[in-house]
């Protein structure tokens, strides 16, 4: 295990909806406390099925979905929540809303406010 305030900075991105949600309780408490100025979390809004059948996505039973999670779970845990459209690799070309929770530890740093409320995701140069 790690010491409490161990990491200046905690980043988790699409690895929460891989736990049950207990497991994900569990992540969100130990990144509490491990993290001494700036936590990031990233996941789908809410629960995201992926299927088995998507041999483009699924290599092994762990890159399955098990839990989905909403912004008023991750605000509870104290983080600012923003919003993001995000598109699935493959074929599809279905846009899927995804959460970015920014939790400020230090007051010295300014970690909140590093996202507008809509965040439309990262663009790609043409």
């Amino acid at each position: 295990m790690f010491l409490d305030k161990s990491f200046d900075a905690v980043i988790a991105l699409d690895i929460i909806e891989h736990l049950s949600k207990e497991e994900g309780h569990t992540l969100l408490q130990e990144i509490d406390r491990i993290c001494a100025r700036a936590a990031i979390v990233f996941t789908p809004s809410g629960f995201m099925d992926v299927s088995i059948n998507q041999a483009d996505l699924i290599r092994s039973d762990l890159d399955l979905h098990k839990s989905g999670w909403t912004a008023e779970e991750l605000d509870s845990y104290g983080y600012d929540v923003y919003t993001s459209k995000f598109k699935v690799r493959g074929d599809s070309e279905e846009e899927f809303e995804g959460l970015i929770g920014v939790k400020n530890y230090d007051t010295n740093i300014q970690a909140v406010g590093l996202l507008p409320e809509s965040y439309p995701g990262p663009q790609l140069q043409s």
